[in-house]
């Protein structure tokens, strides 16, 4: 959310805070909020993207510009789109953890992708097992 004359959390510039965040994550979901946050902290350092964000008219319109931008920095990811328009496009995002193995995170990322073929659902999943975040598989439409 953007809060125009800002919030004043005692940073260390002195600056009120106008552009706000809440990240939601599963209670047992890893690391997934640091990624979150880390991909958010690396878009937010265009000043052009910050200024657009202020400058949105709505809901929609802030969230379409993150969107946009996610696209130009991260252009190689599958991107998420409304249901209907699903050719070669991600419809569900699964992120797999276990913090004491690997091979259990690595199995149900296996079974999620089995079944998003079986159901013609296309699955992206993200696996974070106790080496961390390893592999990203996308599976489309058979």
């Amino acid at each position: 959310m953007t809060v125009p004359n800002g919030v004043d959390y005692e940073a260390l510039d002195d600056e009120p805070s106008n552009i706000l965040f809440m990240i939601a994550a599963p209670e047992n979901g890893g690391d997934v909020h640091l990624d979150v946050l880390a991909r958010l902290m690396t878009i937010l350092m265009d000043e052009d993207f910050r200024t657009r964000l202020l400058a949105a008219n709505d809901k929609n319109d802030f969230l379409k510009i993150i969107d946009d931008m996610e696209t130009e920095k991260y252009p190689d990811e599958p991107q998420v789109t409304a249901v209907g328009d699903s050719e070669g496009k991600i419809k569900v995002l699964a992120v797999t953890a276990c913090p004491t193995g690997i091979a259990h995170t690595y199995m149900v990322a296996e079974a999620l992708e089995k079944a998003g073929n079986k159901l013609g659902v296309p699955i992206k999943v993200e696996t974070n097992g106790s080496g961390g975040a390893k592999k990203c598989a996308y599976q489309g439409r058979n």
